[in-house]
């Protein structure tokens, strides 16, 4: 007997996917007209200010333990900040689509498309689809992508596993975003005995390593806090966030829904399908070493959009790799409106913060 997703028809899946493209596109094209003039300020504007023109010092020169040397190295390419814009939204919607046609091929079409939406859209976390810099996230995230789906098959060949080391390595490169998502992967092979997989990873792995040893370590120091007991609270802040972003009911509701599923899952000795504990683990870890970067804020630092951003992708991958052993049921239907709904009523309302 063939699943939901399995009877859909090819034309189907991409009506369900134009569904979240165009907007996404005229959300992008919008972004556009309203801010490729808009000098770049805030952290992306000093680090780019700092490593311009690039030379093998500044490419390598780290910020708060970033190594963002794919990203400096495009950024001297690309003239002006109209062509920076450009390539953050780009990178955006390349990113929303990919993850939006997986959801759809693997989770069915209603599933899929209703959470690619907030996705494209994601009005919790405008404020990253108007800082150019934040594609130092968005270029990990959509080579993260590649590097999941070429670890899915168990037979590996010699291009399968290149496609992962390149797509680990140039992510680490552009931001630590990358390692995290190499760090869920190495912690999916471990949990589902892939051993002659981890190699894949060392490339990625011992680059970064040496990297830090070298030159990383030395901007550690710069403007980060000693770690304490704060990663605790911090962390379950940056989850919470997360979860309460995508669904649109913020930090507090993000912690209920955390909770319940935590009860519900032990309630009911619910097997977790090991991409989602992966991820989970790779979210924890973030966040634990985001904690020393904390700003004066302290634990309410985790509340970033950026980080929504992140952790809202990395939830979709999760969902994505683990697709085939999760139910089908109504529920995934009333999740899904719900959280389309809730987040376009969000955006809508961010939308005056554009211009």
């Amino acid at each position: 007997m063939r699943s939901a997703a399995d009877a859909e028809s090819n034309r189907d899946r991409l009506i369900a996917l134009l569904v979240v493209v165009i907007p996404a596109l005229a959300l992008a094209a919008s972004i556009y007209l309203l801010k490729h003039d808009t000098p770049i300020w805030g952290d992306g504007a000093r680090v780019i200010n700092e490593r311009l023109p690039p030379t093998l010092r500044s490419l390598l020169k780290p910020f708060h333990a970033h190594l963002n040397a794919v990203v400096i190295a495009l950024w001297a390419i690309l003239p002006g900040t109209a062509a920076k814009v450009v390539a953050m939204l780009v990178a955006h919607v390349a990113l929303a689509t990919a993850t939006t046609a997986l959801l759809i091929r693997r989770l069915g079409i209603i599933p899929g498309a209703a959470l690619g939406l907030p996705l494209a859209l994601l009005g919790t976390a405008h404020f990253d689809l108007l800082m150019p810099w934040q594609i130092l996230f968005m270029i990990p995230l959509l080579l993260g992508l590649v590097a999941i789906l070429a670890s899915e098959p168990r037979e590996r060949t010699w291009l399968l596993r290149g496609a992962v080391a390149v797509s680990i390595g140039v992510a680490a490169a552009s931001s630590n975003v990358g390692l995290f998502i190499g760090f869920a992967l190495g912690v999916w092979f471990v949990l589902e005995r892939r051993w002659t997989q981890i190699p894949e990873l060392m490339p990625a792995a011992l680059g970064w390593g040496a990297w830090f040893l070298r030159f990383g370590s030395r901007g550690v120091r710069e403007t980060d806090f000693p770690p304490t007991l704060d990663a605790i609270p911090y962390t379950i802040n940056g989850l919470a966030a997360g979860v309460g972003g995508v669904a649109g009911v913020g930090h507090w509701g993000g912690l209920v829904l955390i909770v319940a599923a935590i009860i519900y899952v032990l309630y009911r000795r619910v097997s977790i399908p090991t991409p989602v504990i992966a991820m989970t683990l790779a979210l924890v870890a973030m966040f634990v070493v985001l904690s020393g970067f904390r700003s004066v804020s302290g634990a309410s630092g985790a509340f970033g959009s950026r980080y929504i951003y992140i952790t809202a992708y990395l939830l979709a991958f999760a969902l994505i790799m683990a697709a085939p052993r999760l139910p089908q049921t109504r529920w995934w239907l009333v999740a899904s409106a719900y959280a389309t709904s809730v987040n376009v009523v969000i955006f809508v309302n961010a939308l005056p913060s554009y211009p």
